[in-house]
């Protein structure tokens, strides 16, 4: 049930995503579309987690993600931009209840937003959602969530743009006193800085997380037996890259988006379908020998 309740969250965020990257409005689309993007979006990202981490797991992934991000932020925000820049996110609904100076919701969704990245880098590595720390040494769990982080840090790139364009958040202070061709993707120090706090982040689950309440989700990961579903991030990157890509806030940033989170998607969507074309075989075999030896009808007599 629930794997049919993730690809039918995917397929209505690829068809609205499809309504933004192709219709005259752009990413201006009507409250009630963007409604049901969000919602797709939400039942899309919350179900996959559910499936491969579980309940308590989840819940720390989140916590851990929203934490130390929220972490980030008001130390960015003391240190005058210190991190990854001098930002100031903008008077929208979402963004009126703050803890400190940092809008709440800012470190959930930046915390939601991590998983596709997470399971995309361990689908590429590994063929499977959930990483392993038992199979690594502890210089091996730095280098994946540095990997973790570098690529976090391309949507950063990508929908700069946007996100000043509809007035998500602004840059001010020591940012604004860069050279503007510096400026043009943001401030160059945001991707450097949001690679560190997903590192740090990644490090923390995986190394701590994982082994104190993960081992059933580990378990189930050593052994996967992949539905198409499992490919949702997959069809998340991919349909983010390609719409930023046909509407552009510029070329350059649709080149960007395409080249970066839209080959990140070929790359794993290509394993993933390989993946699951190799367990076909696999699947008749455990059907046992009975079946595979039954005789042809057609043969008898």
């Amino acid at each position: 049930m629930l794997d049919k309740v993730i690809t039918t969250a995917c397929l209505i965020f690829v068809a609205v995503i499809a309504w933004a990257a192709t219709g005259p409005g752009g990413m201006g689309l009507p409250i009630a579309a963007q409604i049901v993007m969000t919602l797709s979006l939400c039942v899309l990202l919350l179900g996959h987690m559910w499936k491969h981490l579980g309940g308590p797991l989840m819940t720390a992934f989140f916590a851990t993600g929203a934490a130390l991000e929220w972490a980030f932020e008001q130390s960015n925000i003391t240190l005058g931009g210190f991190i990854w820049g001098d930002i100031r996110y903008g008077d929208l609904g979402v963004f009126s209840v703050h803890l400190g100076d940092v809008p709440v919701v800012v470190p959930v969704l930046m915390a939601a937003m991590l998983w596709p990245t997470y399971a995309m880098v361990n689908l590429a590595l590994d063929g499977r959602i959930v990483a392993d720390p038992r199979s690594m040494v502890w210089w091996q769990i730095v280098w994946r969530c540095a990997l973790y982080g570098m690529v976090h840090s391309w949507l950063m790139l990508v929908f700069n743009a946007d996100c000043e364009k509809f007035g998500v958040y602004r840059w001010v202070g020591r940012s604004l006193k860069r050279p503007a061709a510096d400026m043009f993707l943001g401030d160059p120090t945001a991707p450097r800085g949001w690679a560190i706090y997903v590192l740090v982040t990644t490090a923390v689950f995986t190394a701590v997380m994982l082994p104190l309440i993960g081992k059933a989700a580990v378990a189930r990961a050593a052994d996967p037996v992949l539905q198409w579903s499992d490919g949702a991030p997959v069809v998340l990157f991919g349909a983010m890259g390609v719409m930023v890509y046909l509407n552009p806030a510029n070329k350059t940033v649709g080149n960007i988006a395409l080249w970066t989170m839209g080959f990140l998607a070929a790359f794993v969507g290509y394993r993933f379908v390989a993946l699951i074309r190799a367990q076909i075989p696999a699947a008749a075999s455990v059907r046992g020998p009975e079946t595979a030896s039954t005789p042809d009808r057609d043969s008898v007599g």
